[in-house]
């Protein structure tokens, strides 16, 4: 996704769907073709959050070794993790153009929080109290937050189309938490029941959440 552009390469979101918007795939000669799945987005952003956790793990695995310098590092992630916070809530929300001020300003507040913890793991990292694993592990962290932007925006859009109730799939991989399997367990229920969305730091697994969300 670019910012300069205004929508996923590819991909245009059309709002005229009388449930509130799909994406749609844009044919070679500029005319709209087939729907794009719900399967397919999901894929695509835990391809993004995928390589952007392998980024961060690479780079903070560099300073360990004395590639990279601790600073370089805390502004390349503090970089990384703005683009893809604000990445996913875009692809939740049908591309850039959708995002307003309101959606901008979640994004700054909880990064504000993430940056804090951002510093004491450079801090960390500078120290030498950290080993290239222990490194790569945290690291990765920080991405299930941004994961979790593109669930927190998409839940009150899909009540704003009509929909009522949602269910957790938990993913079966060994990431998953026993809280994800009790949220799975629960099975279709109101939306306003659900008190954390996947990778949000609500469940055991913290950041490393794979679990999704759908509605009904």
């Amino acid at each position: 996704m670019s910012p300069t552009r205004g929508y996923l390469p590819g991909f245009l979101w059309d709002s005229r769907m009388s449930y509130g918007g799909r994406y749609r795939r844009v044919l070679p000669d500029g005319r709209l073709g087939q729907l794009v799945s719900r399967a397919e987005i999901v894929a695509g952003l835990r391809t993004l959050n995928a390589n952007s956790a392998r980024l961060l793990a690479d780079l903070a695995e560099d300073v360990v070794a004395g590639y990279l310098l601790p600073q370089d590092f805390e502004q390349a992630a503090m970089l990384t993790l703005r683009n893809l916070y604000n990445a996913n809530s875009a692809l939740a929300r049908g591309g850039w153009l959708q995002m307003d001020a309101a959606a901008w300003g979640r994004n700054g507040q909880i990064l504000r929080g993430e940056y804090a913890y951002l510093r004491g793991f450079t801090q960390e990292l500078a120290a030498g109290n950290l080993s290239a694993a222990q490194a790569r592990a945290r690291a990765a962290l920080y991405v299930g937050r941004a994961y979790s932007r593109f669930w927190a925006e998409d839940a009150p859009l899909q009540r704003q189309y009509g929909k009522t109730e949602v269910r957790w799939l938990d993913t079966g991989s060994e990431r998953e938490c026993s809280d994800c399997i009790a949220e799975a367990a629960l099975g279709w229920r109101p939306i306003a029941e659900l008190s954390t969305v996947p990778g949000a730091g609500g469940t055991r697994c913290l950041g490393n959440c794979e679990c999704e969300l759908t509605y009904r």
